[in-house]
């Protein structure tokens, strides 16, 4: 099969934008901007917390929002980041046979770990969230209760 002249123009030009594009947009800048929000919502959670000592409600100790949103945070940085930068190395070795089959091979790792922290996320979840647990344990009988 050969490849078009416009897919080789320019030492693969075209293939390079669109890779450093996709890794830019779609991998790097949500992993960066994750943390970063992750911090403002940290923050919106303490000022609501010092407002309700500060009403004299009573603050639950118990509640674990904040490690989870760490744990979140941190989880979803070590696993995604790496993704992002091999992406991002893999638009300059474009035409490099034996190197771009290396990169392709550690995106595969990378991806295959995403999903083993997505898959973990939701355990997590159950176990450090009562409401969220609440919830999952409510959804079947919800949707037993809507087939009756």
């Amino acid at each position: 099969m050969k490849q078009s002249s416009l897919f080789e123009y320019g030492n693969f030009l075209i293939f390079r934008v669109f890779l450093v594009s996709d890794a830019m947009f779609s991998k790097l800048i949500p992993t960066v901007l994750y943390p970063i929000l992750s911090v403002l919502l940290l923050n919106q959670i303490r000022a609501g917390k010092k407002n309700q000592e500060r009403l004299g409600a009573k603050y639950n100790e118990n509640d674990k929002t904040t490690f989870l949103i760490t744990l979140m945070t941190v989880s979803h940085l070590i696993c995604d980041l790496p993704k992002g930068l091999i992406s991002l190395i893999q638009s300059y070795f474009v035409s490099a046979g034996g190197f771009l089959l290396l990169i392709t091979n550690l995106i595969v790792l990378s991806t295959t770990l995403v999903i083993f922290n997505t898959i973990l996320q939701c355990f997590i979840c159950c176990a450090l969230s009562t409401n969220y647990r609440n919830t999952v344990i409510e959804i079947p009988c919800q949707i037993s209760l809507a087939f009756y």
